[in-house]
């Protein structure tokens, strides 16, 4: 892990935009930065807090909990070993200073590149991450 930093998902179907509003106040109110995403394509209000030392992703499913996530999860657990895990962490370490990361080019780019295609360098990263249309390193 580059930082400290907390994932969570929440199946908040139908919660309207005001109300996650509300519903995420207390949090809010003690960020030293926010960013908001009302993301219509993934079905969700997304929010990004920075808590003291912490970074905080919340995602309210506002249309149910896309089909993919929780496999998704539910198969990285089985499938991280401790190699497996030293790679991913080698590359987000290297890529966590970037201007693209993680907005563009984000930690889910690296675990499908690591788990699901052998990159195991940043070369192959490079190399993967050029195929799909995403910018290399430039540090």
């Amino acid at each position: 892990m580059v930082w400290r930093d907390l994932d969570f998902g929440v199946d908040a179907t139908g919660l309207p935009r005001d109300e996650a509003w509300e519903l995420m106040r207390p949090l809010v109110r003690g960020a030293s930065s926010l960013r908001y995403e009302d993301d219509s394509a993934e079905r969700r209000h997304y929010f990004v807090l920075k808590l003291d030392d912490w970074k905080l992703d919340v995602s309210l499913w506002h249309s149910g909990v896309p089909s993919g996530v929780e496999p998704f999860q539910m198969q990285l657990q089985s499938r991280l070993d401790g190699p497996t895990r030293l790679i991913i962490l080698r590359l987000k370490d290297a890529w966590w200073g970037e201007p693209t990361y993680p907005e563009i080019v984000s930690a889910f780019e690296i675990y499908d590149a690591v788990l699901n295609h052998g990159v195991q360098t940043l070369d192959e990263l490079d190399r993967y991450l050029g195929a799909r249309g995403l910018p290399p390193r430039v540090l």
